[in-house]
């Protein structure tokens, strides 16, 4: 797409006026022991897996079948990898996938002797994991691992305590320390921009509003991507195909989602909208791609905060899907609207037959995890 197009499209109102899809019908299963608890995995697509952490800090792979979508065993409980894990509420994160050069591995952090270190598993032979504690990743936690289209080298992203004190975001080849590069911004970790050599991470600008920037590994010099008055948080990373490029959504004061993405070199904001649900605050923007179109899996709420995630929601919630097309709005709610319950973590997913949604729902202290169909073709 050429940038004429770009800039046009970003031109275009962007608060389009909300119309709701069709007459969709939600088909929203419950897919995980309804008498067992299971945290939000991460989804991995590459090797149809699903990992997570217990209450107990034990580590576990289970399998996604992609003909029903089922989880195999339906409890999650396949493959114990690793146990004596951070628990989730210090370091804010679960357990993710880093891909690299057609490999894999498992990063995670362990407490050792009071400090947080980061650790790896390596799938060695079907469900056999080889673990070890990375070298010099003490201090450092909130890992997030490079995508599977990475090409070279498996890469983490990360929040680094310095021995001075201070905070910092730092990234890594993974089983390569001398690598390690630094962006001195006020953030709590990031993301890898696609398979491209970037991070992408947030800091206050100067009027002290999170704003978002794009850090490239050859200069470690943020560029900013996002302006504006409010707050913007939750920056999530796809390759959008009608845009031919890498694209970024994110929350802009938890009640929008705006897009950005380079038009003729800069960074420019391509749409912003509302979800609407009666429900005005938004959790956990996730994009996904279906017959060769973006859609963005979000979370709406009345109240954020649960269990210390400033993003969490609280309460009843929805599971709504929103396409990006600034011409052409689309939005539609997919979780079984007959009665209301906390539902959050959206993550998209490809069967055979097409996308679905998994989320968690809480349930009598338990959480579920369910499916949702998105009614999309592939």
């Amino acid at each position: 797409m050429s940038a004429r197009t770009l800039l046009g499209l970003w031109l275009m109102a962007l608060s389009p006026t909300p119309a709701l899809a069709d007459d969709f019908v939600p088909d929203d299963v419950i897919v995980s022991d309804p008498a067992r608890d299971l945290p939000p995995p991460e989804f991995d697509q590459r090797t149809h897996r699903v990992i997570w952490q217990d209450r107990v800090n034990k580590l576990w792979v289970a399998d996604v079948d992609v003909v029903t979508g089922d989880i195999e065993p339906f409890n999650g409980k396949g493959t114990l990898v690793d146990s004596g894990l951070t628990p989730g509420y210090e370091i804010k994160n679960t357990p993710r996938y880093a891909w690299g050069a057609g490999e894999g591995a498992i990063v995670y952090n362990k407490t050792i002797n009071g400090i947080r270190t980061l650790a790896k598993a390596v799938e060695v032979a079907p469900n056999i994991w080889d673990t070890s504690l990375l070298e010099n990743g003490e201090d450092r936690w909130k890992a997030n691992g490079s995508p599977e289209e990475t090409t070279d080298a498996a890469r983490i992203v990360y929040s680094y305590k310095r021995p001075a004190g201070d905070t910092v975001v730092g990234w890594r080849d993974l089983d390569d320390p001398a690598s390690e590069q630094i962006a001195n911004v006020i953030s709590h970790g990031g993301r890898f921009f696609g398979a491209e050599p970037a991070v992408i991470v947030t800091d206050k600008d100067q009027y002290h509003v999170t704003q978002i920037y794009h850090v490239p590994f050859a200069t470690g010099i943020p560029e900013q991507v996002s302006f504006g008055p409010y707050n913007k948080a939750n920056a999530f990373v796809w390759f959008a195909p009608e845009y031919e490029q890498y694209l970024i959504v994110a929350m802009v004061r938890f009640t929008e989602l705006a897009i950005y993405g380079r038009v003729g070199g800069a960074w420019r904001r391509i749409t912003q909208f509302a979800i609407p649900s009666a429900k005005p605050l938004l959790s956990s923007p996730e994009a996904f791609v279906a017959n060769g179109k973006s859609y963005i899996a979000v979370v709406t709420c009345d109240e954020l905060g649960a269990g210390g995630f400033a993003g969490q929601p609280v309460g009843p919630s929805e599971i709504w899907l929103a396409g990006i097309d600034p011409d052409a709005p689309f939005f539609r709610r997919i979780d079984d609207p007959s009665y209301e319950a906390q539902r959050s973590e959206p993550e998209p997913f490809l069967l055979d037959s097409g996308p679905v949604v998994y989320y968690t729902e809480l349930s009598s202290f338990i959480r579920l995890l369910k499916r949702a169909a998105t009614g999309l073709a592939m």
